[in-house]
């Protein structure tokens, strides 16, 4: 467990600034650092409507992954060259994130974690050319869904709640402003300046920059480029004799090739987190309480995760927890700036990599800095744009409930009809991911 640490004062009062930065999760931490690195006289403001790392970033699973695996998507959808400086300033990142950690934040547990990915069905394996046979993959962990896999050997992990609690610390050390509990209620882009107004305060900056995760579906301009859905995590108690039955080491996460992927990984005092993307759809920016507690949710992902290792049993679920995720229509993040505000969002689907490469990113943008960064194909691109949100969230809601159907008949063996086939090829066709 983290230390529990004291919540810094919300805001009260107008107070004027350099960069103000909407968001206290793992984005807005690091373009705090990264400002606050490259001016330190700067006045850096960070606003947090609740408590620094309690939304996507701290509940996330903390895999750390660079872009190689997207270097197909990223080639048809860029060309060969800027894919390939895409996953080159990945593997840099993830070198210069690893030594960050190790150097800045031991709590955050940084550890080396080669990914396997495993098909728990025909229909998986037959879509992916994999390399490992299911022998292979139960030596890696011993588990009687898994079939054949991949294995990506350059990949880690993290303890979120401790990467948080370290950027944190290091931003008020660096003299960042920090308010948490402050909920901004407006934004207006004026000249010379951003004005930003919250319940009890004002902010008059120079620059702004939105690092709200999910919230972005409520920004009228980007609304569209995002699409929210529930991600869920259940976690057991330590099991030490599961995982010396399974031979399961931390030297390895794992996820599955499901439309709705599973995703797990051990802690560092041996619990299994175990993850799963299939949630609820959002309705645009509308939060519904089902989207951080669904008990019909969590309830599925328990027994998925007792079939996953039969070693366990109901007495060793010890927590879930959920939440909304944003995701992008070809799930890569979207840097850029409109006026004197710039944004990043869609991180989902290489874990905590890309917010650390996008602190770097919205740093030079606010400073008005270079950054070989600034020339990935990530930034100021032209994103595809989800419908409507009643259409995206009705459309959403029924692709999902299709997938669902099609990865749960792959498991058992079962036929996949082609109607059923032809629905979730849907998403695809259009050009659209779905969140998983």
């Amino acid at each position: 467990m983290e230390p529990e640490v004291s919540a810094a004062p919300p805001l009260v009062g107008d107070v004027r600034a350099d960069v103000a930065i909407v968001g206290g999760g793992f984005l807005g931490l690091w373009t705090a650092l990264q400002v606050k690195r490259r001016d330190p006289s700067s006045v850096v403001v960070v606003l947090e409507r609740t408590r620094c790392g309690h939304g996507p970033s701290g509940r996330s699973g903390g895999f750390v992954n660079h872009y190689g695996d997207r270097l197909a998507a990223m080639t048809a959808a860029f060309g060969a060259d800027d894919a390939r400086a895409i996953v080159d300033a990945s593997v840099r990142a993830l070198a210069q994130f690893e030594d960050w950690c190790l150097a800045e934040a031991p709590g955050a547990c940084f550890t080396h974690a080669a990914q396997l990915e495993v098909a728990t069905g025909p229909s998986q394996e037959a879509s992916r050319d994999l390399e490992l046979s299911a022998e292979e993959v139960r030596e890696i962990c011993d588990s009687p869904t898994f079939r054949s896999g991949t294995l990506t050997t350059d990949s880690a992990t993290v303890n979120p709640a401790g990467l948080v609690g370290a950027l944190r610390a290091k931003a008020l050390a660096a003299g960042v402003q920090l308010y948490e509990h402050t909920r901004v209620n407006g934004l207006r882009d004026g000249p010379g300046h951003v004005a930003l107004h919250t319940d009890h305060g004002s902010i008059r900056a120079r620059r702004a920059v939105l690092a709200i995760g999910c919230q972005t579906a409520a920004v009228q301009h980007l609304r569209r480029k995002l699409s929210v859905a529930s991600s869920h995590i259940v976690a057991t108690a330590p099991v030490p004799e599961v995982l010396a039955d399974c031979g399961w080491s931390p030297a390895y996460s794992i996820c599955d090739l499901q439309a709705m992927l599973h995703y797990t990984r051990l802690t560092a005092d041996g619990r299994i987190l175990f993850g799963w993307g299939g949630g609820r759809m959002a309705l645009g920016a509308r939060q519904h309480p089902a989207l951080f507690e669904d008990r019909r949710v969590q309830a599925t992902l328990g027994r998925r995760l007792l079939e996953t290792f039969p070693a366990l049993t109901a007495s060793h679920l010890d927590v879930a927890w959920g939440g909304p995720i944003d995701v992008s229509a070809d799930h890569l993040p979207h840097f850029g700036t409109s006026g004197r505000v710039s944004f990043g969002f869609g991180f989902t689907g290489n874990g905590v990599l890309p917010s650390f490469m996008g602190g770097e990113i919205l740093a030079a943008m606010v400073t008005d800095g270079d950054s070989p960064l600034l020339r990935l194909a990530l930034v100021e691109r032209r994103a595809r744009s989800f419908p409507p949100a009643p259409l995206a969230y009705a459309g959403g809601t029924l692709l999902r409930r299709c997938m669902l159907r099609a990865d749960r008949r792959d498991e058992l063996g079962e036929h996949i009809n082609p109607l059923l086939a032809s629905a979730i090829g849907v998403p695809r066709r259009l050009g659209f991911q779905l969140p998983r």
